[in-house]
């Protein structure tokens, strides 16, 4: 069985059906809106400002598709301001609860020297409120009694 995680679903795993689930319009939406969830807001703002009107949101002040419209919900007052709609405020206040790290764009980093001894003595840790018993078992750490005398070895 293959699970997806973007969908929340499983299904047989074989390439086909795992083809076909990549390809559908739904995996592709909630890997998008995965995604999105870590870009800068105003990256995610601008791009709706990019896109064209959507008739049926101004029309009717709704729409099904919301924020996967591929048209713009963003209105503009009459001084020109622009007016958010409300599935867009909503996930900004949502984004800013979440207390996510800044996007990586803005940060900047300091190159750090190659050393292969610095590369040993890193020590990870998780985000606070994780366990190591919630990751999906190709991120959990190795076993502590690991011999690691012969890793990188042939045979």
């Amino acid at each position: 069985m293959y699970y997806c995680d973007f969908c929340q679903c499983s299904f047989p795993d074989n390439i086909n059906n795992r083809k076909k689930h990549n390809r559908g319009l739904t995996h592709i939406q909630n890997k998008k809106n995965h995604y999105d969830w870590y870009r800068d807001p105003q990256l995610v703002i601008q791009e709706h400002l990019q896109k064209p009107p959507c008739r049926r949101f101004r029309q009717t002040r709704a729409c099904d598709f919301g924020l996967n419209c591929i048209y713009s919900h963003v209105l503009f007052g009459p001084q020109g301001e622009p007016i958010y709609p409300p599935e867009l405020t909503e996930w900004l206040h949502a984004r800013s609860m979440a207390n996510l790290p800044k996007p990586s764009s803005q940060k900047k980093r300091k190159k750090q020297p190659h050393n292969k001894q610095a590369g040993r003595s890193k020590v990870y840790q998780l985000p606070p409120g994780w366990q190591s018993s919630d990751l999906p078992p190709s991120l959990q750490p190795p076993p502590i009694d690991i011999g690691w005398d012969h890793a990188g070895g042939w045979g």
